[in-house]
């Protein structure tokens, strides 16, 4: 809990980053996971997430990642999917191919949550193919998130998270291997009574390679 602390506010109040362009996005993640077999043990995964420039109302992005999701047991988790992306601005458009583990874990009780505590680890391996490129970009990006009760028997938590890319190659769109950005996000979720739809509404901070874009992220989850 403390390591994503240190890695949220070491990306807001690095002075590295004091002379970078910043910009402000509006991002909508949209999930669904549906069961394929009786015991849920095979899960189609649907990710539809549109992102807008709010300087440049014309630019956008639109991101269709569906999946093939398998429950290994209740904590582990791997996913085979694909990704449409759409640039609306610069009529781009990129392809890829990702594979993802994930495990998620109770925790013991922190200072800053009395109650539950569930510390999610995810890596996600993709290659990219970006219109009117002949090379492969290969990129790996792992996400450390916690979630915690705000108190006991409310269905509201708190949600802090990082998620860093890294690039594995050289290629066209990743000019060298290394540092390709990272995401740290801080919000609020709320499970509704269904047990099955839940929503986040928080803060994003994302960093690139000289540009910081700040964004309010809406989260919606159905399974």
């Amino acid at each position: 809990m403390r390591i994503l602390l240190v890695i949220f506010f070491s990306f807001l109040f690095n002075p590295a980053y004091a002379t970078t362009e910043t910009g402000t996005q509006i991002w909508n993640l949209n999930i669904a996971r549906f069961a394929i077999d009786t015991d849920r043990k095979w899960e189609a995964y649907i990710e539809i997430q549109p992102r807008y420039d709010v300087n440049t109302p014309s630019r956008g992005r639109i991101l269709f990642r569906p999946g093939v999701w398998f429950n290994i047991d209740q904590k582990q988790s791997i996913t085979l999917g694909v990704l449409d992306l759409t640039d609306i601005e610069f009529n781009f458009k990129e392809f890829r191919i990702w594979q993802q583990y994930q495990r998620v874990d109770p925790i013991e009780a922190t200072a800053l949550s009395s109650t539950s505590l569930t510390l999610l680890n995810r890596t996600r391996l993709e290659e990219r193919f970006a219109q009117g490129q002949s090379d492969i970009g290969i990129r790996i990006r792992h996400m450390l998130r916690a979630q915690g009760s705000f108190q006991s028997g409310t269905p509201w938590s708190w949600v802090l998270f990082d998620e860093l890319f890294i690039g594995i190659n050289h290629n066209k769109s990743q000019p060298s291997p290394g540092f390709d950005q990272n995401r740290a996000f801080v919000g609020a979720r709320y499970d509704f009574r269904d047990g099955h739809f839940s929503a986040e509404f928080g803060y994003l901070n994302q960093f690139l390679r000289g540009t910081m874009n700040h964004a309010p992220l809406l989260f919606l989850n159905y399974r």
